[in-house]
């Protein structure tokens, strides 16, 4: 699995997975509101259907339909934004990973701005995702080949005041 960092917007990512963190409550994030905007209003109608809020532990999977670059977007709940540490980064790192395997996903992308401690924060998502992949299959009979990632990488949500490159160099060293 490849890991790159770019700074770019959310909305014009081309992947095959974007993962969105939305703190709780905060659901006019900029790169949420840019790809509702691109999404005809759509993404917002989906949001009130299942009640998505952003709490803790929350997800919310949606297929663009190629409307946008990304094929498929997942919102992962943070919870209050008081709250957030390497272990929320990494459950979602994980989540991503899942949501990643059940569509069909073979490359991640996350749009990645945390308010504190990023170098963490990166090494978390790319830990968390490579734990999540783990399968051990070696007594089992009926193990079924499982997509695997090509490439994971991070945006840093346009405008971002840290270097990709110090953030790079902290995922790989874990």
């Amino acid at each position: 699995m490849e890991t790159r960092f770019r700074d770019t917007n959310a909305d014009v990512i081309n992947t095959d997975l974007l993962v969105l963190p939305v703190e709780e409550k905060k659901l006019e994030a900029q790169a949420i509101r840019a790809l509702n905007r691109r999404l005809k209003g759509k993404l917002s109608e989906q949001i009130q259907k299942s009640k998505f809020t952003g709490a803790e532990g929350s997800s919310l999977s949606y297929s663009t339909a190629g409307t946008v670059p990304a094929s498929h977007l997942l919102l992962v709940g943070f919870g209050k934004a008081n709250d957030v540490n390497s272990d929320t980064w990494r459950r979602a790192g994980a989540r991503a990973r899942k949501e990643a395997s059940a569509v069909g996903a073979q490359e991640i992308a996350f749009s990645f701005a945390p308010d504190k401690d990023p170098d963490d924060a990166a090494g978390a998502v790319v830990e968390g995702a490579t734990l999540a992949s783990y399968r051990f299959n070696k007594y089992r009979s009926n193990s079924g080949t499982e997509t695997a990632l090509s490439d994971h990488s991070r945006s840093a949500g346009g405008g971002s005041s840290r270097s990709p490159r110090a953030c790079s160099r902290s995922a790989r060293a874990r």
